[in-house]
C-alpha cells in the first residue's frame, strides 16, 4: 500500500496527519505541491493536506480517525507488502537481494516467470522473478511452534515491469498467512518477520 500525503509547506494541518499515520505506524510518503507542480493537474486539487492511497485520494483535508483505522486494518490483512520503485527491474533485484541480508535472509531460490512462461507455454509475459528468501534463525524458531509450516516457507518476495513500465517490490506478508494457524508464538515469529520484511521493502 503506498500512502502518500501532499500538502502545501504552509499548510497547517499537515504536521498533526503526519502524527496521526505515525501513530498508527502507517508508513508514508511526503510530496510537497511547490516542488512537485504536476501533482495540481494528476489530483485536480491543491487543497492541502491531500491523504493519497495507491493513487486514488482518501481524504480531502483533514480524514476521519476512521479512516486512519481502516487503513490500518487494510495494512494488516493484507497478504502482501508492496512498494513501487523508481530503480529498474535488474537493479530492483540487486537492491532486493541486499536488503534482504542485512535483515538476516539468504535467497534460497530464484524464478523468472517471464523466462518460464515464454519457454513452457510460448507467452510473452512482463518481467516478473521470485525470490524465495529465508531467514534461518527465524525458520527454525517457527518449526519449533508448528513442524508442518514449512509448507508455508521460504518468504517469496517479487520483482515485476507493471503495464506502465514503473518497477513494483512484494513480499508476502507472514502476518495474514498465519492467521490460519492458531498458535500465539507462531504470530509472534510472523510479525517479527513481518518487520523484517517492511524494511526491506521500504529500503528499495
Amino acid at each position: 500500500m503506498n500512502i502518500r500525503i501532499i500538502a502545501t509547506k504552509t499548510c497547517s494541518h499537515r504536521p498533526e496527519l503526519e502524527k496521526q499515520l505515525q501513530e498508527a505506524e502507517l508508513q508514508y510518503k511526503l510530496l510537497y505541491f511547490e516542488d512537485h507542480p504536476e501533482l495540481i493537474e494528476t489530483y485536480k486539487l491543491k487543497t492541502s493536506p491531500l491523504l493519497v492511497v495507491d493513487h486514488k485520494i482518501v481524504s480531502v483535508g483533514m480524514p476521519e480517525q476512521n479512516q486512519i483505522i481502516e487503513l490500518k486494518k487494510q495494512i494488516i490483512m493484507k497478504y502482501y507488502i508492496e512498494k513501487t520503485t523508481e530503480y529498474t527491474f535488474d537493479e530492483a533485484i540487486e537492491k532486493v537481494t541486499d536488503e534482504l541480508k542485512k535483515e538476516g535472509f539468504g535467497v534460497l531460490s530464484e524464478i523468472n516467470i517471464h523466462e518460464q512462461l515464454k519457454e513452457k507455454l510460448d507467452v510473452d509475459f512482463r518481467k516478473y522473478k521470485i525470490l524465495g528468501a529465508c531467514s534461518p534463525a527465524k525458520a527454525y524458531e517457527a518449526l519449533q511452534f508448528e513442524n508442518r509450516i514449512g509448507t508455508m516457507l521460504p518468504c517469496n518476495v517479487i520483482v515485476q515491469e507493471l503495464d506502465n513500465g514503473i518497477v513494483e517490490v512484494a513480499a508476502v506478508n507472514p502476518v495474514a498467512s498465519m492467521m490460519a494457524v492458531d498458535n500465539q508464538g507462531l504470530i509472534e515469529v510472523a510479525t517479527e518477520i513481518k518487520e523484517k520484511l517492511q524494511r526491506v521493502v521500504n529500503a528499495v
